[in-house]
């Protein structure tokens, strides 16, 4: 499916070539032949690229070529200018395809856009792209080459411009709504009495825990033998002071035997 959207882009451009170039000499000779030059160097490009060849670039190389030639042989615009109303047909067949648009799709909108609009906006598409075939056809046959110019140029692309805009409105529009609906739900069930019951009762489990558990043991301290090692604290210190107060042997020496 992108080498079809591709497709598109390169029939563009070479249409666009057609008419510059058309318009500026006012050679149909010329500007056929850029049209089929820029067909041909695209096929080329893909083969020295060693890409593999699709059907539907077989078949825009084929309709340059044809369609080329027939405007050559009558010396008449209209051929080329039918060649995107072919394209388009063929690409809006491949679109006809259930759920193609899925994997060009980012994973947040797969997971949000349920699918039936995923599928009906790809046969939008599809229908979007055959009314601009057909719309080409009419104008190919039945308007000027300058009224057909401006639709290839405008029409055409400002069509696929708009639509792709309004299926990107559309899907954000749709997944903000489903993120904000789910944000709405977690909160409401965050908020709801059965679980502020579930939030109490678990308190209150946790406050009967701690009131059940035993209390820390508390020191008890024995009288008596606190009391005894008072006395024992306060014969120390008087032994000491008794030690303090009674002079060394060195002074009593210094002091001689009147001092005594």
């Amino acid at each position: 499916m992108k080498q079809a959207l591709s497709n598109l882009l390169n029939d563009f451009l070479s249409a666009i070539f057609f008419f510059g170039v058309y318009s500026l000499t006012g050679s149909i000779v010329a500007g056929t032949a850029i049209a089929i030059a820029i067909g041909v160097a695209q096929f080329l490009r893909l083969k020295l690229a060693g890409r593999a060849i699709e059907p539907m670039q077989w078949l825009a190389l084929g309709l340059v070529v044809v369609l080329g030639t027939a405007t050559l042989l009558t010396q008449s615009p209209r051929f080329m200018m039918l060649k995107p109303s072919v394209i388009h047909f063929a690409v809006a067949a491949l679109m006809l395809r259930r759920g193609w648009m899925s994997r060009y799709l980012p994973v947040i909108v797969r997971e949000n856009v349920p699918e039936a609009v995923i599928i009906g906006a790809g046969y939008s598409w599809a229908g979007l792209i055959a009314a601009l075939g057909a719309t080409n056809l009419v104008i190919a046959t039945q308007f000027d080459i300058r009224v057909w110019a401006w639709f290839i140029s405008f029409g055409a692309i400002g069509a696929k411009v708009a639509a792709f805009l309004l299926q990107y409105a559309v899907f954000r529009t749709m997944i903000r709504r489903k993120l904000r609906n789910a944000t709405a739900a977690a909160i409401r069930a965050a908020g709801s009495p059965s679980t502020l019951l579930g939030v109490v009762a678990g308190l209150i489990l946790l406050a009967r825990s701690v009131s059940n558990r035993p209390p820390p043991p508390i020191l008890r301290v024995n009288r008596s033998s606190s009391t005894s090692g008072i006395r024992a604290m306060h014969q120390r210190r008087r032994t000491r002071s008794g030690r303090s107060n009674r002079p060394s042997p060195w002074m009593e020496r210094l002091r001689g035997p009147s001092c005594r």
